[in-house]
């Protein structure tokens, strides 16, 4: 971490702490706010990944810290827009600033036609906008695989990482749901009126939020090499509306040293290995017996990108927090031996995909981990009948 902890920064952070405890208790607002508007008006960024409120298994349960992060942001408003940081200086977070800026610009460009006398009249360009914001996918999946890992292992307690995947997965829900009320025949005015409204508040929010304290904050604990790295991961995912960056400009190596794998079904080279595992038409992780992610073959058809900064993640981490108790389940269940297989399937992104969790055992049937293992199988159906011939004329 490159940012220094001062004692003005811990009784700044304590004092802010206190006033959350009180906050919550129910006491006075106003009054509340006037004893420590000075503590308010000076909070940074920073002062929020250090208040015990917002630490995972702390005061507050991650759906409270949820429920509550707006109110909370616009308590600290002052102190953040007050911030002077160099947004200019490292081009990742550059660009991840000017990712939000296109999208905010779609957002504004929409906000007329969201007037109730004339939304009724703007339904296609409501709709043509939620096509749009398929590109959000781009953003989630770069900050859920490239920017939390690194910032999850700089800040393990917190919870923030945790709140905004919440947030991502809302909004993906609410664009589904909002494409599905468009189109059905008739539609109520007044739900369309109220989801059109949460959702374009709910990713305006997630903006205000990265702007005013994640990406000031990454500028300040991380060194330009790891940022370095993080830029070319992000490169290969993309930016939303941003085509220019959206080419894949990393420099990828595989480093192949002298040697050899021998087993009794065979000997291979490591970089014979390395190339079978990149042509697999099956997407590998590989989870050790102390749940870290180390492995992933790569692949250019992945549905479920990963990226260097996954390794040593905690596998728990990888997952939206609506799941992970599927997750621990499953892990629990592979390290007492009772189970050795967890097999699901279902639709993503109009491909059918077959996943297996399968528990990974040591010659003496020592538990060493989770290979997860995912297919897809949307042409499983074709096969019918028999083909022993080629055709590909």
């Amino acid at each position: 971490m490159l940012s220094t902890t001062t004692k003005a920064d811990i009784d700044r952070q304590s004092k802010l702490d206190k006033f959350l405890k009180r906050y919550l208790m129910g006491e006075n607002k106003v009054d509340l706010y006037r004893e420590y508007e000075a503590i308010l008006r000076s909070a940074k960024p920073l002062d929020l990944f250090h208040i015990s409120h917002f630490e995972l298994g702390g005061l507050l349960p991650i759906d409270e810290i949820r429920r509550h992060a707006g109110r909370f942001v616009n308590l600290f408003s002052h102190g953040l827009n007050a911030y002077v940081w160099d947004r200019n200086k490292l081009p990742l977070i550059r660009l991840l600033l000017l990712e939000n800026e296109a999208i905010m610009e779609r957002l504004l460009a929409l906000k007329p036609s969201l007037a109730r006398d004339q939304i009724e009249k703007a339904t296609g360009s409501i709709e043509d906008f939620l096509g749009e914001m398929a590109e959000l996918d781009k953003k989630f999946i770069k900050m859920q695989n490239v920017i939390f890992p690194v910032m999850e292992a700089i800040f393990p307690k917190s919870a923030v990482f945790k709140v905004l995947w919440i947030v991502h997965d809302d909004l993906v829900e609410k664009r589904d749901k909002l494409l599905e009320l468009l189109r059905s025949d008739p539609y109520s005015l007044s739900d369309l009126i109220k989801a059109i409204g949460e959702y374009y508040y709910e990713l305006a929010g997630l903006i205000q939020k990265e702007d005013a304290i994640l990406f000031p904050v990454m500028s300040e604990v991380m060194g330009n090499e790891q940022l370095e790295a993080m830029l070319q991961s992000c490169y290969d995912i993309g930016f939303a509306f941003l085509k220019d960056y959206n080419k894949d400009r990393s420099s990828k190596t595989i480093e192949v040293k002298e040697s050899t794998i021998t087993t009794n079904s065979g000997k291979i080279t490591l970089e014979q290995f390395l190339l079978i595992m990149g042509h697999l038409p099956i997407s590998i992780t590989y989870v050790d017996e102390f749940d870290k992610v180390v492995y992933y073959n790569e692949q250019k058809t992945r549905h479920f990108p990963r990226t260097p900064q996954a390794i040593g993640r905690e596998v728990r981490n990888c997952h939206p927090e609506k799941s992970v108790h599927i997750v621990e389940e499953i892990i629990k269940r592979f390290r007492d031996g009772s189970k050795d297989q967890a097999v699901f399937w279902f639709d993503h992104n109009d491909h059918k995909l077959l996943i297996r969790y399968l528990a990974v055992r040591d010659e003496h049937g020592r538990y060493r981990g989770v290979l997860e293992t995912s297919e897809d199988i949307t042409e499983y159906g074709d096969y019918q009948g028999v083909k022993r011939l080629l055709d590909w004329e």
